[in-house]
C-alpha cells in the first residue's frame, strides 16, 4: 500500500512538471501628436492598452533635439483603457543648429502583474524652424531575421541625389533587444547604395513576441537638416532559450532521481516488512 501511494505521487510529479512562463498579454499602442509654435514644441502622447491585463508603473520618456525628459509615472494603465500625457519643449532649450526635420523618440516603460519590466519605442518626425520640407535624397529598407538569442539585421541605404551625402545613422530599439554598434557615420556617393549589417541580441524578450526597431538617418543639405526613419518589426522565435532548456533538463533529471529514490525506498520497506 505504501508503495502504491509513493508511486502515485511520483506519477503526479511527472505529469505536472514546472510550467514555463507565458508572455504577458499587455498590448501598448502609442499615438504621438506634435504642435510647433514660435515658443514651444507641444507633444501630446496617448497610450492605449489593448491587451487583457493591466500595465503597471508606466513611464514615458521623450527625446528631441538633444533634450531628454521623463514624464509623470502613473500607477497603471488598465486593459481596454488609456492615458494621455502632455509636454512642452521650450524652443530655446532645443539644440537644432539649422531648420529642418528632427526625430522625436518616445520610449515607454511598464510592468506586468509580477513587476516584470517591458518597453517599446516610437519615432516621429518634427519640423523645427521656418524652412519648408524638402524631398529626402535618401531612401532605404531594413530586414531582420527571426531571432532566439541573436540574429542579423541588415540595412540598405541609397543616395538618390546628385551629390555625395554624409549622414549619421542611429539605431533605436526597446530594452528587450540590443543592436550592436548602434550609431555610425555614413558617407554615400551620389547614386550609390550602402549596405550595413548589425547583430541584434535578445535581452529578455519573451518567446513569440515582436518588437519594433528603428533606424534614424540624419543629414544636412543646402543648410537644412533632414531625417529618414526606417522601421522593422523583429520577431522572437517561440522556442525555449538555452537557459530555459537547461532548467527543464535539470527538472527532468531531478524527477528521474526522485523516481529511483522512491523505488529503492519502497523496495527496502517491502523487504523489511517481509
Amino acid at each position: 500500500m505504501i508503495f502504491r501511494r509513493g508511486f502515485v505521487l511520483l506519477i503526479l510529479c511527472m505529469a505536472f512538471p514546472p510550467a514555463p512562463a507565458f508572455a504577458s498579454q499587455i498590448v501598448m499602442v502609442v499615438t504621438t501628436s506634435v504642435t510647433v509654435t514660435e515658443q514651444s514644441v507641444d507633444v501630446r502622447l496617448e497610450v492605449d492598452n489593448r491587451g487583457n491585463e493591466d500595465a503597471l508603473v508606466v513611464t514615458p520618456f521623450l527625446t528631441l533635439a538633444g533634450v531628454k525628459t521623463g514624464l509623470e509615472t502613473v500607477p497603471h494603465v488598465a486593459f481596454h483603457g488609456g492615458r494621455i500625457w502632455v509636454h512642452s519643449f521650450p524652443v530655446g532649450e532645443l539644440a537644432f543648429p539649422e531648420a529642418g526635420t528632427y526625430p522625436l523618440v518616445v520610449r515607454l516603460r511598464y510592468h506586468d502583474a509580477y513587476m516584470y519590466p517591458y518597453s517599446l519605442v516610437s519615432v516621429t518626425r518634427v519640423q523645427l524652424g521656418a524652412s519648408l520640407p524638402a524631398k529626402a535624397p535618401l531612401a532605404g529598407e531594413m530586414t531582420a531575421q527571426q531571432l532566439t538569442d541573436a540574429g542579423a539585421l541588415d540595412l540598405r541605404i541609397r543616395n538618390t541625389g546628385r551629390l555625395p551625402l554624409e549622414a549619421r545613422l542611429t539605431m533605436v530599439s526597446p530594452a528587450e533587444l540590443i543592436v550592436e554598434k548602434g550609431s555610425e557615420r555614413l558617407n554615400i556617393p551620389a547614386g550609390e547604395e550602402q549596405q550595413i549589417g548589425y547583430t541584434i541580441k535578445n535581452n529578455g524578450a519573451m518567446p513569440g513576441s515582436s518588437h519594433r526597431v528603428y533606424a534614424i538617418i540624419e543629414y544636412s543639405i543646402n543648410g537644412q537638416h533632414g531625417v529618414v526613419i526606417l522601421e522593422k518589426d523583429v520577431a522572437v522565435a517561440n522556442t525555449l532559450s538555452g537557459k530555459k532548456r537547461r532548467m527543464i533538463i535539470a527538472s527532468a533529471g531531478f524527477i528521474v532521481l526522485l523516481f529511483v529514490f522512491v523505488l529503492l525506498f519502497e523496495f527496502r520497506a517491502g523487504a523489511s516488512a517481509a
